[in-house]
């Protein structure tokens, strides 16, 4: 189970609270990540107490944005 899906985007967040804060955790969380990479979902990683409409915003807005927008205008 992941925290959330959105499947149009395939796209995975996870937020990441005090109990990722375990020695073992990030080696678990990267096997976890490797998993879902593997059926073709992209995976982004938050900490919970860092968490806000800004960073979640910032977090996905990559994966929402065509990136040919670069160089529009400027004859490119």
């Amino acid at each position: 189970m992941v925290d959330f899906y959105c499947a149009a985007l395939r796209l995975v967040v996870e937020i990441d609270g005090v109990v990722h804060d375990d020695a073992e955790r990030p080696e678990r969380d990267a096997r976890r990540t490797t998993i879902l990479a593997r059926r073709g979902l992209r995976v982004v990683r938050l900490e919970n107490a860092r968490l806000n409409r800004e960073t979640l915003r910032e977090a996905i807005l990559p994966f929402t944005c065509p990136l040919s927008l670069q160089g529009e205008g400027d004859g490119g």
